[in-house]
């Protein structure tokens, strides 16, 4: 019997031994590590993050590389998404006096970004303004996980979908048609004596620019060139004191004003103008004011004013109509 339990003593003791030999493991890597989001749309030219990926218990720190960037065809654009791209960033705050594009390009200094890259601990997908310089579509993203235990390949780790602006590209603040004579019944925002139609086309920064067109009850044009449309007075604020990096272009159907079309530079570019000596704080409308002199109508024989303020979001062109229903061009 006394021989039993020290055989027993005895094998107790070398399993014991042999435990405490083995090497504990290090650390854990799921076999499930995902985004909460399979699918994550982007618009193109905002910066954008994730959520880190979901590292499921795995042991910390995940340390998370982008493998590859495919298309929808499956085509490999990874150097497309991780090239760095030139982007302008403010460096100081923009004015009225900022009046060149010289004087303009001073406030902004150059940033230069990848459009996409993914945080190396933890995952997060980081998008920069760089984003617009990649075509619109769906692609997706294939990972290297790792950490203490090992390494691991996600395939299709998320797909991303770059998007153009989901916000409006402009909006129209105010509008208004009036006259200044005794007894006047022309001083009126409705719809029914004033509409103004935009028709926006996305483009680049050098496509940025307004073309503004003044037609009466009948779709008649008026022509700018030959003064039927001109500035209120000179010292109320017109196109060019709002944006004065370009003048305005004078044609026989419209008024075409370029922009600067800076990422992330949106127009009203500033509050306040100074026009003539006399300030105009409008609250961050920038309204501008227009003159159809006498002479040119039917119904009036007075300078009759029409004015609006817009906000411009996006680049690329904004041809944009305004209907002036109770006049008529002579």
């Amino acid at each position: 019997m006394r021989k039993n339990i020290i055989r027993a003593a005895t094998v107790a003791g070398i399993l014991l031994l042999a435990v405490a030999c083995e090497k504990p493991e290090i650390g854990y890597l799921s076999d499930n590590i995902f985004y909460n989001n399979s699918i994550y749309y982007v618009e193109r030219g905002k910066t954008t993050y994730s959520s880190p990926i979901v590292a499921n218990g795995s042991s910390s720190p995940l340390n998370v590389e982008l493998l590859k960037v495919k298309d929808s065809e499956g085509k490999d654009v990874t150097e497309v998404f991780k090239k760095p791209q030139n982007i302008k960033v403010y460096d100081q705050p923009v004015t009225y006096l900022d009046s060149t594009m010289a004087l303009l390009n001073s406030r902004f200094k150059d940033s230069i970004v990848q459009p996409f890259r993914i945080n190396p601990i933890g995952g997060r997908m980081e998008f920069t303004p760089a984003t617009t310089y990649l075509p619109g579509g769906t692609y997706s993203i294939d990972l290297k996980v790792s950490n203490t235990k090992g390494e691991k390949t996600i395939e299709d780790a998320a797909k991303i979908v770059l998007t153009n602006s989901t916000g409006a590209p402009y909006s129209l603040v105010f509008k208004r048609v009036r006259d200044y004579s005794d007894g006047s019944t022309l001083n009126n925002t409705d719809d029914e004596n004033i509409t103004v139609d935009v028709d926006y086309v996305p483009g680049t920064q050098e496509e940025t620019k307004c073309i503004y067109k003044f037609v009466d009850k009948n779709g008649v044009a008026f022509n700018p060139k030959a003064g039927e449309i001109s500035r209120w007075l000179p010292t109320w604020p017109w196109l060019n004191n709002w944006d004065p990096y370009f003048k305005p272009v004078l044609t026989d159907t419209a008024i075409e004003h370029q922009m600067p079309g800076l990422i992330g530079f949106t127009f009203p570019y500033f509050n306040v103008v100074v026009v003539e000596g006399q300030m105009w704080d409008q609250g961050g409308d920038a309204l501008s004011y227009f003159k159809i002199p006498k002479g040119h109508l039917n119904e009036y024989n007075v300078n009759i004013q029409v004015a609006f303020a817009f906000r411009f979001h996006a680049q690329g062109t904004y041809n944009i109509t305004v209907h002036l229903h109770k006049l008529t061009r002579k």
